[in-house]
């Protein structure tokens, strides 16, 4: 079945930057972030309702206070678009985006396109498939793993709840 799945990616289109496919968010902190989305890239390829629950979370003075991301290493899994980790770039985070191979040049075009946000923190993308990849590179590198509706199916739950045990980061 892997074999299938790469195959199908390699025949897959570039996603290139398409204006009409964008859209522009404003951080609390007045900061734009633009994100490609990709229609084709099945569900990675957009935004989610609970993702703009998750950017509130972040921006929420309350639950983290001014400079709390400054510097912390964050980890999104099942990025997407990578909107959750870029809005933590804003704020100062180093941020490392993840997920399955078919998404890993859609996160890399949303961080080309928000390279001005971006130019004063480390930025990068990894593929990571849940419970078949090895997280042990993640292992005490993490200061806040970031998700937001990356499973859709209660069967991938298992596979999720093993890769934050590999990336040593259950306990937060």
């Amino acid at each position: 079945m892997d074999g299938v799945f790469r195959q199908l990616i390699a025949k897959r289109a570039v996603v290139t930057a398409d204006a009409s496919k964008q859209r522009t968010f404003v951080t609390k902190a007045f900061k734009s972030i633009v994100i490609q989305e990709d229609p084709n890239g099945g569900v990675g390829g957009s935004i989610w309702d609970a993702n703009y629950d998750l950017l509130e979370f972040i921006q929420d003075d309350t639950r983290f206070p001014a400079g709390f991301f400054v510097g912390k290493r964050v980890l999104e899994l099942g990025s997407g678009t990578g909107l959750a980790g870029l809005v933590c770039a804003s704020l100062g985070a180093t941020i490392t985006l993840t997920d399955r191979a078919d998404t890993v040049d859609l996160l890399k075009l949303n961080l080309q396109l928000n390279a001005v946000l971006l130019q004063d923190v480390q930025t990068s993308v990894q593929e990571l498939e849940w419970g078949k990849s090895d997280c042990s590179s993640f292992a005490n590198q993490v200061d806040v793993v970031v998700a937001a509706e990356c499973i859709y199916n209660l069967l991938y739950g298992d596979v999720l709840l093993a890769t934050l045990v590999g990336t040593r980061h259950i306990a937060t």
